[in-house]
């Protein structure tokens, strides 16, 4: 029993005194979209475009393809690194602000659904610069 107790309270002391490890720059920096993007459109069948201020007030056009964004997951728009949603989902639209929707998302038993996703949930802006998760 003693050297349970031990080894617990030796353990709790490494805890302590232990530095934290700091998260990713990634993490640090995520911003939410609406605060630093506006002037949002779809062009190109799948291209994201935003006007987006720059850390130093610098305005930004910027772009990303949702096709390396998005997948489909069972009909659902999802975040996925190069996931080419488009393969299987009808082609998107903007609707209030950043919030991407589609007409339908083939499911895995064949019906479609329509699905919004925002994009806070798949991109981020980092000093102006607009880039998927």
């Amino acid at each position: 029993m003693l050297v349970q107790l031990t080894t617990v309270v030796a353990f709790a002391a490494a805890l302590a005194s232990a530095n934290p490890i700091a998260a990713g720059d990634a993490n640090i920096q995520k911003r939410y979209l609406r605060d630093y993007c506006y002037g949002w459109s779809i062009g190109s069948g799948t291209i994201l475009y935003a006007k987006c201020r720059a850390d130093d007030g610098l305005i930004r056009d910027e772009s990303i393809d949702l096709n390396r964004c998005l997948a489909n997951d069972n009909g659902a728009l999802v975040h996925s690194r190069d996931g080419n949603f488009q393969a299987s989902c009808s082609l998107p639209y903007l609707r209030d602000g950043p919030i991407i929707g589609v007409n339908y998302c083939y499911a895995r038993d064949g019906r479609s659904y329509p699905s919004v996703i925002s994009a806070d949930r798949f991109a981020t802006v980092n000093n102006g610069r607009l880039s998927c998760q």
